[in-house]
């Protein structure tokens, strides 16, 4: 009896020691979660990397841990003013859609924001940003941005942010130059001395040097040239073509150099006994590095500008020198100017427009390349960026340039171009003869920097814009092409180019995405009735159609051309009429194409309208109805061989999304292509032609299912079918047949291409 209740009070005491144990482990762990402190609220400012001259983005965030969201915060956030600088127009600007916002960057070394949201910030995001400027006397390193004090407020009352996170800018130094020539006065007969000289330099000496300079042959002639520096110098001139070189090494390898203020060479110039009264301009080209380069002690290409000089030919005072060459009558010099044989008096400020509203923001120079006059044009990125951050996004930059020259040049650097790309700017330069309307965007900025490597930075590329006139060469190659293909060249070939320079790298922005307008000035005798389209004009003297349209502004006929790609395009008159579609009720689609040059006849004047169509056939005229530059050697289809008839626009097609072909690889090229196929593809070319964005498809199911066999239609295909119905581009065969698998005919294949364009807004 004593052991049977000794073992119940053991195994009492035993469930009560457990018990014991685990209401200890409860309360414990109880405990630890009441002591578990909560993520507070946290500001963090972004860290990130420039070079000095150079813009940078540091984004500030907010992160409402903690809480149920923030919809009010003010901040201060500090940095080091001789590091860094807050930019004029846009520096700060708000990441989230706000009630109220408001900067004070009056403080140096401050930026103090408070804002008021629309909504709630519930994760963390970032809320605004600043874009400082590093300076270009800015050390290597890493510089602070620190958020020195912040609050928020979640429901009524602000609090203190408790947790507050700064970021820091990388900075990294470049070494700077800034060159010039002075400017000088002269008679006729007289010869005077021009210096060339350092007006600037940051962290390292000139330790080299190679400078290639333009002058007026007509005018000036170099009479002698002498170095000031010792050690190993050499120059060249020909005064026949208007140039002269001079080169320069330091022979103790840059210690201790040339810096602000030292003389690299001076050119005694004579003026010529016929030299016409007025400015003859010294031009440097400052991206080429074969015409400039600057060296620092430690061998690396520095970061260098080049200030214009000139000689002026008058009956003043002869020989006088400006001390300064950095700043001579006419402003300084300017990223972009071609190298070149004669100078023009001409040249200056010029006004840009922006929205219509005219800035003094370029600085135009004109000189005479291998016998063209070219005129080229800088644009000053500060004023350029106070004027877009005033007029807010999608304003229209204009450039026009006034006056006869053969070639037009608009630099700008990468940095420009991204700040127009951002404000979704369109650029358009404005000529006597020639227009080109360009979206920033088009320009792909950031995909030139990538392919330009690392060292590209933005501020160091330069972005060509250039309309260049008739030349010999290309008129005569398009009056071959017209001779040979039976058409008429109304208005000579006119290039229009894109190109991205870095050092000795150039890049060709020659294709994009969607069309790009160009016009083009058609003579005062044209007769705008005899206009049937624009060409493109290759190289190899092939000519292919663009989509073209003829247009009158100001009592002037133009042709304006809309393009996937940069090329020579030139106006012609082609005229066709098949002789089996005279009473056909595609008569005028057909006549119309075929004089565009995007429907070949079949032989002996006729166009065999109600034929079945082919796939290469239709792969065919849709790619030259939309402009595609034909394409070779990518082997997109098993069954698309090089030296195929139709192989450059089935892989054109292809290149730009219009085909798949089947899921054996092959493109089938003989088969009849089926309508709803047709359909399909042309709804793809929709895209291009930017006329899916033009037509609403809020009743497009309505107009497929009108049709009595819509149920044929395959699934893939039935979103096509419903937005070329509702586009206006395709009929049914009857009211009440669609005939989705039915054959396409040759003339059907006509009106939709026409359709297509025509409803596009492109002819």
């Amino acid at each position: 009896m004593i052991e049977r209740m000794t073992q119940r009070a053991a195994g009492r005491l035993r469930q009560t020691i457990g018990l014991l144990v685990a209401i200890g482990l409860i309360c414990s762990f109880g405990s630890a979660v009441a002591l578990a402190e909560p993520t507070p609220v946290t500001a963090e400012a972004d860290s990130v990397a420039g070079q000095t001259g150079e813009t940078v983005s540091v984004a500030v965030y907010m992160d409402p841990r903690g809480i149920d969201g923030i919809w009010a915060y003010s901040m201060e956030v500090a940095y080091d003013p001789a590091v860094l600088e807050v930019t004029s127009n846009g520096g700060v600007e708000s990441s989230v859609d706000t009630l109220g916002f408001d900067v004070d960057t009056d403080t140096s070394g401050l930026v103090k924001v408070d804002a008021q949201l629309l909504g709630f910030i519930t994760e963390r995001q970032p809320v605004f940003t600043i874009r400082f400027t590093v300076k270009n006397d800015a050390p290597s390193g890493d510089t602070n941005v620190t958020i020195r004090s912040a609050t928020y407020t979640d429901e009524t009352t602000p609090r203190a942010v408790p947790r507050l996170k700064g970021g820091k800018v990388s900075v990294t130094a470049v070494s700077r130059v800034t060159v010039g020539a002075g400017s000088v006065s002269g008679q006729a007969g007289q010869t005077v001395s021009v210096p060339v000289t350092v007006t600037s330099v940051s962290y390292s000496a000139v330790s080299a040097y190679g400078i290639h300079i333009d002058f007026d042959p007509t005018a000036l002639e170099v009479a002698g040239i002498a170095g000031q520096s010792g050690d190993y110098f050499f120059s060249v001139q020909d005064n026949a073509q208007g140039w002269l070189k001079a080169a320069w090494v330091d022979a103790a390898g840059g210690d201790p150099g040339i810096g602000a203020g030292g003389r690299l060479f001076t050119v005694d110039f004579t003026i010529k006994a016929n030299a016409s009264l007025g400015d003859k301009w010294l031009t440097v080209h400052p991206v080429d590095v074969h015409h400039f380069t600057m060296t620092d002690s430690n061998a690396n290409e520095m970061n260098k500008t080049w200030t214009n000089g000139k000689v002026t030919v008058g009956v003043g005072s002869p020989g006088s020198a400006d001390p300064d060459p950095s700043s001579p009558s006419d402003g300084p010099g300017v990223p972009g100017q071609p190298s070149g044989g004669s100078q023009q008096p001409a040249g200056g400020g010029l006004d840009v427009l922006v929205n219509g509203k005219a800035e003094n923001a370029g600085t135009a120079t004109t000189a005479v390349v291998d016998g063209r006059t070219v005129t080229t044009v800088a644009v000053d990125r500060r004023k350029l960026e106070e004027k877009l951050a005033a007029e807010g996004t999608g304003a229209t930059v204009t450039i026009p340039v006034a006056g006869k020259t053969d070639v037009v040049s608009i630099g700008l650097n990468g940095q420009m171009v991204r700040g127009m790309e951002d404000k979704q700017a369109t650029v358009v330069v404005r000529t006597a003869f020639a227009t080109y309307t360009l979206p920033a965007k088009r320009i792909d900025i950031g995909a030139i920097a990538a392919k330009l490597g690392p060292n590209a930075t933005l501020s160091d590329i330069e972005v060509r814009i250039e309309i260049a006139a008739p030349t010999a060469g290309l008129t005569k190659l398009a009056e071959r092409a017209a001779e040979a293909g039976d058409f008429t060249v109304v208005a000579p070939p006119v290039s229009f180019t894109v190109t991205a320079v870095h050092g000795g790298s150039t890049i060709d922005v020659s294709a994009f995405d969607v069309y790009v307008e160009r016009t083009i000035a058609l003579p005062d005798d044209a007769d705008p009735g005899k206009i049937t389209t624009a060409v493109v004009v290759d190289p190899d003297g092939t000519v292919r159609h663009v989509p073209t349209r003829v247009t009158q502004e100001g009592g002037t006929y133009q042709a304006k051309v809309n393009s996937l790609t940069n090329s020579a395009y030139a106006v012609v008159w082609h005229p066709v009429e098949f002789a089996d579609v005279a009473s056909h009720w595609a008569k005028d689609a057909v006549n119309d194409i075929g004089s565009r040059m995007i429907a070949n006849g079949t032989g002996e004047g006729t166009f065999a309208p109600d034929r079945e169509v082919t796939r290469a056939e239709f792969a065919a005229i849709l790619a030259r109805g939309l402009g595609l530059k034909p394409q070779s050697g990518t082997n997109s289809f098993a069954d698309v061989k090089a030296g195929d008839w139709y192989e450059g626009a089935v892989e054109a097609a292809y290149a730009y999304g219009l085909i798949g072909g089947f899921e054996d690889g092959t493109f089938r090229a003989e088969e009849s292509i089926t309508r709803e196929q047709a359909m399909t593809i042309v709804a793809r070319a929709m895209g291009i032609t930017g006329l899916d964005a033009k037509s609403s498809s809020a009743s497009s199911g309505l107009r497929l299912e009108a049709y009595a066999d819509a149920d044929n239609v395959a699934e893939w295909a039935r979103s096509a079918a419903a937005d070329c119905l509702q586009a206006g581009l395709v009929n049914g065969r009857s009211a009440d047949e669609l005939a989705p698998q039915g054959p396409m005919t040759r003339a059907e294949v006509a009106v939709i291409v026409q359709r297509l364009l025509h409803k596009s807004e492109l002819i």
